[in-house]
């Protein structure tokens, strides 16, 4: 099988992006308006302009990443968009669309974390470890995006930098770390991507 290509998007309702905002009459709005300005490269649709989304697909893309991941309370320590940021860090590598595998093989890293080296406490698999919605697991892979998103710098102050009985520093262990847990999130959903084609 192909490699697929990085340069692959799908784009959903586009005439409904030409035309949903703005004056009408503005030339810009026209489909075939030429674009003033060079294209910006991303896999995150959000980031793109409407005209740089109508010229991928003119280029042949027909694959993109609507990637969300809401917002809800996960402790005193983490950003309420802990899953955007998640998929900040692990969908430039994942270019395809909700794979369950994603969620279900080694939910929460659970076993990778322990070949790290990472022992949390309880040692139990769960989406509330000791009571928040929030472990090394989150923390590791949103700080290779955005260490503030884990609120470093305020954790240090207070002492707290650390979850679930495993420290947080050095940050760049945490980070390399998160890496290694966004690699293997990767791999996992690329598999069974590559699996669900042959079906």
């Amino acid at each position: 099988m192909a490699p697929m290509s990085s340069r692959s998007f799908i784009v959903i309702f586009l005439p409904l992006l030409a035309f949903s905002c703005g004056p009408q009459d503005h030339p810009w709005n026209a489909l075939d308006a030429e674009r003033p300005i060079a294209a910006f490269d991303s896999v995150f649709i959000e980031e793109l302009t409407w005209m740089e989304i109508r010229d991928r697909i003119a280029d042949g893309a027909t694959t993109a990443i609507v990637a969300t991941g809401g917002i809800e309370q996960n402790g005193p320590y983490v950003v309420t968009g802990k899953h955007n940021v998640v998929l900040r860090a692990t969908n430039p590598g994942v270019r395809l669309h909700h794979i369950p595998e994603y969620y279900t093989e080694d939910i929460w890293s659970f076993e990778q974390l322990k070949e790290l080296g990472i022992h949390q406490e309880p040692d139990v698999q769960s989406a509330s470890r000791a009571g928040i919605h929030d472990d090394y697991h989150y923390d590791a892979i949103m700080a290779t995006v955005d260490p503030g998103s884990i609120r470093t710098r305020e954790r240090r102050d207070a002492g707290l930098f650390e979850i679930n009985g495993v420290p947080l520093d050095p940050l760049d262990q945490t980070v390399s770390n998160g890496q290694a847990l966004v690699a293997r999130r990767a791999e996992i959903t690329i598999a069974a991507f590559r699996k669900s084609l042959e079906e």
